[in-house]
């Protein structure tokens, strides 16, 4: 199914809230036992570059037929 998301996350080294570092560390461990493809962007991507980035991983989804999420992480890296 070509389903994409851009979900905003946090638990970057930006992170205050303790209790969001223990949800936001299993999110990719658990997107990998779905099977779903997921990118990452962060502090060390150039904000220059998330959007072409964003629009790649949303062909990526439409082209394989299959759900792809872009975690973004507005707190660090």
């Amino acid at each position: 199914m070509p389903l994409y998301g851009v979900v905003a996350r946090r638990g970057g080294l930006g992170e205050y809230n303790s209790m969001i570092h223990t949800v936001s560390e299993r999110v990719e461990a658990i997107l990998d036992a779905a099977g779903v493809r997921w990118f990452q962007l962060d502090a060390r991507t150039p904000v220059e570059a998330w959007a072409p980035e964003i629009k790649r991983a949303w062909t990526y989804s439409r082209t394989t037929h299959r759900p792809v999420f872009t975690l973004v992480n507005l707190m660090g890296g």
